[in-house]
């Protein structure tokens, strides 16, 4: 068994990591705020607020998604992820995501007129539909996790270290980097498995990254976007009128530049180290943020039609009426995930696995000395 070398108090959490994961998941949004809002942004000659949407908010959707991986696979790789305990994530996973998609589409069905009895059935099968692209993607990895764990903790510290090299060159550097390159890598799933074979070398050999350098990896990837940034808008300006700026400069969540600005920022918080029942209750309604934001009807009411960006893009106060959408939205959130834990508190209790070991008890144990396939 490999030894871990960066150990934690997990007796309480920190803070500083739940603070990361509720900035995460906002700037998600904010960066939805500018991809699907029905205002098109990209075909707008540059401006002062053309640029805080372009270099403000939108980076923010790519190195939020790495980020709220990152913190998924920190806690993960240190733990037994035996098979048991990777479905029992799933179970409890599928009850928030089914709750929301059932509410969500019940609500939109009665309510818009336009709501197609197909998106109505989706949201009875929210996981294998794929009405949530993270979440469908995270179920699968979970399922894949407790064998890829298996397999990273047969290699030896070098081997893992090579193949991790293999990874950032094959798909951080030669992929990020090139426009239309892909090497088979799909933003999504495999994704998850590239991010978890980093962030597992550095859990269980690495040391925890000063301050200072956990910085510099920061600056280093804006350093990196900015550059390709400005690159891009000479390019659109001069030669490529219809170029697509931010799918040329952080478009891919593997690159070099989301990938250094996602560890370093981890790095940043993970070293705070302080403790705030508040930041701690309100994180756990992180996830419900994304799945109210971007079931896509909601995602067309809100981009499309309540917060349409022609109302106030040509405002000189642009930014603070973006800031105060984005974390209202975020907070409103908040506030009816709350609501549904309190419920879901009143109706299952302190305990909420405790159905799923009822039934793995019955079932699948009995499976298991009966066959052997388990």
């Amino acid at each position: 068994m490999k030894q871990e070398t960066m150990k934690m108090n997990t007796s309480t959490r920190n803070s500083g990591i739940e603070l990361l994961r509720l900035l995460a998941v906002t700037g998600i949004v904010a960066h939805h705020y500018v991809l699907y809002n029905a205002f098109d942004v990209n075909g707008k000659p540059w401006s002062i607020n053309k640029a805080f949407l372009e270099l403000v908010f939108s980076p923010l959707g790519k190195l939020g998604v790495v980020i709220f991986f990152i913190i998924s696979a920190w806690f993960l790789c240190p733990k037994d992820l035996g098979f048991k305990n990777c479905i029992k994530r799933v179970w409890l996973l599928e009850r928030e995501v089914l709750f929301w998609s059932l509410m969500l589409g019940a609500s939109f069905s009665l309510l818009d007129s336009s709501f197609s009895m197909k998106s109505l059935m989706f949201s009875f099968i929210p996981i294998v539909s794929g009405q949530w692209w993270y979440v469908t993607s995270y179920v699968v990895f979970l399922l894949i996790a407790p064998f890829l764990t298996k397999g990273l903790r047969s290699l030896s510290q070098r081997d893992h270290q090579r193949l991790c090299i293999l990874m950032l060159v094959m798909w951080s550097l030669i992929s990020g980097l090139l426009p239309k390159v892909k090497l088979d890598m799909d933003g999504t799933v495999i994704l998850f498995m590239f991010l978890y074979v980093l962030v597992s070398y550095w859990r269980w050999y690495g040391q925890p990254f000063t301050r200072l350098l956990s910085w510099q990896l920061f600056m280093a990837g804006y350093v990196i976007t900015l550059v390709l940034t400005l690159l891009a808008v000479i390019a659109q300006m001069t030669f490529i009128p219809s170029l697509d700026v931010q799918a040329v400069t952080i478009g891919k969540a593997w690159s070099i530049q989301v990938l250094l600005m996602g560890f370093g920022l981890f790095s940043i918080f993970l070293n705070l180290h302080f403790s705030s029942r508040t930041i701690n209750f309100l994180s756990r309604s992180a996830f419900a943020v994304y799945l109210l934001t971007e079931y896509p009807a909601m995602r067309a009411l809100l981009w499309s039609q309540l917060f349409n960006l022609s109302r106030v893009f040509y405002s000189p106060y642009l930014p603070l009426i973006a800031l105060e959408t984005i974390f209202g939205i975020a907070a409103l959130c908040i506030l009816a995930d709350l609501i549904r834990r309190g419920l879901f508190y009143l109706i299952i209790g302190r305990h909420p696995g405790c159905t799923f070991e009822f039934i793995w008890r019955k079932w699948v144990e009995k499976l298991e000395k009966l066959k052997g396939i388990v």
